[in-house]
Formats: C-alpha cells, structure tokens, sequence
C-alpha cells in the first residue's frame, strides 16, 4: 500500500494539547473509495505511486468499517502502523506481530470486548501457528484489508488458506450478532485426533485442513446460521491493494479473485474460459479471455494510472547499459561463469536437469556475475559488474546524486557499503527495525538539506515494496527480479507522490551472459503480467 498523500486538515484531541492533524484524501482517492464501497470489495490495483493508503482508508470510513483486519507481508507492517493514525485515530490499533501465544491469547480475549478496532498482523503470522485464524474469525471482523495481495497468488499457501477462512467463514448469528462457532474434525487417517471434534480449522496434531462438520445453532436465539449464510458472514467487506495481481502466471487472478467472489470455485474452468497455452507449455491470455474478466469484475477492479488520476510527477527514464564483459582484467571471474554455464548447458541437453535444479543453477550463475565471492567456497573478490556500479555510483555522488541500488543477493551489497563507506546504508531482512525506520524517514524528503546517507543499499524482499524513497533520484540495478511487476515495484519507490524532481533507473548489462536472458525472461512475462488486463479495462 502506498504512503496516504493528501493535505492536512485541522483537529484537536484535547483542548490543552494539539495533536497532529488526519490527512484528507485528494480527488482519486476520493473518487477509489467510492467505486469500492458501492461493491463492498475488490482489488485496488491503480499504478504504483498513486497513494492507494489514502484510497484504502477512505474506503473504510465510507463503508463505516468497525472491526478492521489489515494484513500485509512483515516488511510492509510496520509502515502500515506508521500510516494508520495519520488517516483514522478513533479507534486503537492491535498490533498481533511478534507475541508470544499465551500472550497474544490474552491480547485477543482482550480485543473481543472491543466495538472497533484495527488488528495488524503480517501475512506469515500464523504459518507457525494456525489457532491464530481460529481466534481471528471470533473476532468478527467486518472488514478484511490485504496490502500487496500479490503475496498471495497461490491457493496452496497458508496464507492464502488463512485469509479464505477468515473471508467465508460462517460466525456470526443473521438474527441477533451472537458468535457461531463452527466445530470440526480430522479425516485423516492414522491421526490420533481422527474423530475428536474441536473448534480450530487445522488439525492440532497433523497440520491437516479439518473437515467441517457442524455449524451449531445461535446459543442466544436458537437461529440456524445456514438458512442464511451470506448474512451469517461478519465479513462482508474485503479490499485486496497491489500494482501488480499478475506477476508470472493468470492463475494467479484466480486466487486473488476467489477471495471476494464465492462463485469462482474452478481452476481448470477459469483457465479454460481465459487463457490458451502457448508454444511452449505456458498460460497466456485470450483476448476473449481479458474481455470476460473485464465484464465480470469491473465492479471490482480499479487500475488507474496517473494521467487518469489527474497526477502529475517528474518523468522516469529507464537506461539499459551494455557493457562486454572484460575477459582480460576479470579473467578468474569470467572462467568461473564459463564453466558453470558449459556445465549448464550440458545438463540441459542431456535432459536431467529438473525445473527447481535449472533455478538454482540460473541464480548461481547470476550470483557469479555479480559478486562471485558471496557463494561459499569461493574467494575471487574481483567483479567487473560490482566495479561498474561502484563507479557509476561514484558518479552519482559527485554530482550531489543520492541513489538506491536494488539486489537479489546480500553479499555485494554489504561489500558496496564497505566500498563506498559511511554515506551507504543496506536495508535487507538483517537491518533492525530501528535502523529501518531512521533509513525511511532519511529518504522520504526529496528536499532533505542534511541527510544522514546518500546511497541506501536495498534487497529486493525486504525493501522492494511499500517503502517512499523519493529522497533519491538515481537507482542502479544490480540485478534483475524475475518478474517484470516486482522490477516496476522496486523502480516505483522513488517516482511518488511527492516526488519533485526526474529520476532514472539504470540497468548495467553484460552481453552474452544471463543478463541477455533475463531480459527476454522479462519481456516474455509481461505479456501476461497485469498490464495486460488494465489494457484490457481501458480498451473496454
């Protein structure tokens, strides 16, 4: 979810202390916010950098949500509470990251007394331990939030099982409000809890998705839930936000989707009415396939970009640098990339090299190219890559340039901070959160006089989404992701709202290498990837 942008409004909290003003929604948000609450819910998919915070939380105020879950991967979270008060401050935020189970069990007891409030919790928070959902859908929520939704494009993960519980589940009396509780039983064979009916969804002992097999009556007024089940939901609104719902694979729609909509319940079927299989064994779009999802969710569906929402920023220029490997000053690094590639290409031919085996073979020779000594065993710590944009960013930094460099890998960028010193700071899955929060509030400001670091050192996992880095105007890709969605998500943190100045991304390239071939990986997924379906919407 993008940082709210809007203006200030005037408010007092307490006649002897000004507290600080909620932020107003500008024009689009406004306009975002109704589109969603006519529907209830949907997904919120407008260009990256249009302050879908704001549209979001304008959203729940116009639904007059009461009991809000907001969920987003753990990097993300913490921004999200940063961001809350500065749009809704009449209601407390419960933040569920990080306690211990006795203690978040008492933090829920707690909450369930509440009449409004907004839960945080990350999207793996109950991967370890999936009573968490069970005491979720006690809480009936009214509303269901889920920031940068592409996380969960994939109906095998718990996250995605946790959230469809929590969206579907029967809870709630249609007649008086009373809690249901649903019981439930283990199928599974040679489980010793086979049988034995208790109340969470997953098996304590297996993992096992339990069988339902009991929607009791309402304790209260003895009313029978099922006669009325979409009434019998608590949540009956739900937002999924991210710039890119389709990063790899259509399928991926159809998880995202099935979420807010009950009927889509076939795989093959969704498949089969929207996609054909190319040449190569891949699902790709029909044409007719994109006109049946725009008339089927356009109620739903918002892809906006910035010219429709009347936003004016700096322009962007994306730069390619093609460079040929310097086989003579790199020779050892170059020897290591060519006997891996030979050995690669010689296990493709024979034919036993797997899918999961080509990957990690791929991200070796990647690795290779960008930072050789980052792998274990190895130890040539000349780069030709690594030197070019430790020199390119030399000369950023000359011209008073602050920069952001983005990386798959740990390793070359804590050897990039060690090269370029004190003014480079890394924001990976290590930096503590303390850090983290002194790096985003560093890099917020494009006007910023006295900054504390001119270069912030990013992996893509951890600082590709989310975070506003509008303070710099130069970033260098040290490395591509897989999917061109993620590359745009990255680039997209410092071309903001906000953002007052031109900025560039700039993509060094060594020929004849996996860099080539990352490229056509890229430009064959964008056919497929999201910009496909908001052509679809506007052709429409």
């Amino acid at each position: 979810m993008d940082p709210g942008s809007g203006v200030r409004s005037s408010g007092l909290e307490h006649p002897l202390r000004i507290r600080e003003p909620l932020l107003e929604p500008l024009p689009h948000q406004i306009q975002g916010a109704e589109h969603f609450a006519k529907s209830g819910k949907g997904l919120l998919a407008d260009e990256m950098g249009l302050g879908k915070g704001g549209t979001t939380f304008t959203w729940l105020k116009l639904i007059g949500a009461k009991r809000t879950f907001l969920t987003a991967p753990y990097e993300i979270t913490s921004n999200l509470k940063a961001e809350i008060p500065k749009w809704i401050d009449d209601r407390p935020v419960i933040d569920l990251r990080g306690h211990k189970k006795e203690d978040r069990q008492t933090v829920f007891d707690l909450i369930s007394n509440f009449d409004s409030f907004i839960c945080l919790l990350n999207l793996e928070g109950w991967r370890a331990d999936t009573s968490i959902i069970t005491n979720l859908v006690k809480l009936q929520f009214d509303s269901v939030v889920i920031d940068e939704a592409h996380n969960i494009n994939n109906g095998k993960t718990l996250s995605y099982k946790g959230l469809r519980e929590l969206a579907y589940a029967i809870n709630k009396c249609p007649r008086c409000g009373h809690l249901i509780e649903p019981l439930y039983t283990c199928n599974r064979k040679n489980c010793s809890e086979q049988g034995e009916r208790f109340s969470n969804r997953w098996c304590f002992k297996c993992g096992q998705v339990a069988a339902k097999i009991k929607i009791p009556r309402c304790p209260s007024c003895y009313c029978d839930p099922t006669s009325n089940p979409d009434k019998a939901r608590s949540v009956q609104h739900l937002l999924e936000i991210t710039g890119t719902p389709v990063q790899n694979n259509p399928i991926e729609w159809f998880w995202l989707e099935s979420l807010w909509n009950p009927t889509l319940t076939s795989k093959n079927y969704f498949l089969k009415e929207h996609c054909y299989v190319n040449s190569q064994g891949k699902h790709v779009w029909t044409e007719n396939g994109k006109k049946r999802l725009v008339r089927r969710t356009a109620p739903y569906y918002l892809a906006r970009t910035r010219k429709d929402a009347g936003i004016i920023l700096p322009p962007q220029s994306v730069i390619t640098r093609e460079y040929e490997f310097d086989k003579q000053n790199y020779a050892e690094q170059w020897n290591l990339y060519k006997r891996v590639e030979n050995q690669f290409k010689l296990d493709m031919e024979s034919g036993t090299v797997g899918i999961t085996e080509a990957v990690v073979q791929l991200l070796r020779l990647r690795q290779i190219l960008v930072w050789p000594a980052g792998i274990d065993g190895v130890t040539i710590r000349k780069s030709f890559k690594l030197d070019l944009v430790t020199n390119l960013a030399g000369e950023f930094l000359d011209a008073g340039q602050r920069i952001v460099v983005f990386s798959h890998f740990k390793e070359p960028l804590r050897e990039l901070q060690r090269r370029l010193g004190s003014t480079a700071v890394v924001y990976d899955g290590d930096t503590p959160q303390s850090l983290r929060e002194a790096i985003r509030d560093d890099f917020k400001d494009p006007d910023a006089s006295h900054p504390l670091w001119n270069v912030v050192l990013c992996n893509y996992r951890s600082a590709g989404e989310g975070l506003n880095l509008i303070g710099a105007t130069q970033a260098i890709v040290l490395d591509k992701d897989w999917s061109p969605g993620r590359n745009k998500q990255s680039w997209a943190r410092l071309d903001r709202i906000g953002q007052t100045r031109e900025t560039a991304i700039h993509i060094p390239t060594i020929l004849k290498t996996v860099d080539v071939w990352m490229d056509k990986l890229n430009d064959f997924k964008a056919t497929i990837d999201s910009e496909a379906i908001r052509q679809a919407m506007e052709a429409a």
